[in-house]
C-alpha cells in the first residue's frame, strides 16, 4: 500500500526537524551569551526575544512535533495492518491498471 501518506510519514521521520537545527545553533549561543537578542516569527509576526526565551519554547516545539510524528506513524501501521487483515478475510486483491 503507497499512497500519498506514507512517503509524507517516511519525509517527516527521516528529515532532520528545523527545530532540531535552530537549537543545536542556539545551545552554543545560550552557554555564552543567554541574553543575546534573536528574533522569532510567532503567527506571522517577527518577534524579538533573548536567547534565554527562545530556547525553551523551540525545545518544546521539537518534543511535540517528534510526539506528533511518532504517534502518526503508529497509527499509520495500525492501519495499515488492519487492511492487511481485512484483505486477508476478504480475499481481496489488488490490481494494477
Amino acid at each position: 500500500m503507497n499512497t500519498g501518506v506514507r512517503p509524507d510519514l517516511d519525509h517527516r521521520c527521516l528529515s532532520p526537524n528545523p527545530c532540531s537545527l535552530v537549537l543545536s545553533t542556539l545551545t552554543d549561543v545560550l552557554a555564552e551569551e543567554p541574553d543575546r537578542k534573536c528574533f522569532r516569527l510567532i503567527g506571522g509576526v517577527l518577534v524579538e526575544r533573548t536567547v534565554k526565551d527562545v530556547v525553551p519554547a523551540l525545545q518544546t516545539n521539537r518534543d511535540g512535533i517528534r510526539k506528533a510524528v511518532k504517534s502518526l506513524a503508529d497509527q499509520y501501521q495500525s492501519k495499515e495492518k488492519e487492511f492487511d487483515t481485512f484483505k486477508q478475510d476478504y480475499k481481496i486483491r489488488l490490481v494494477k491498471a
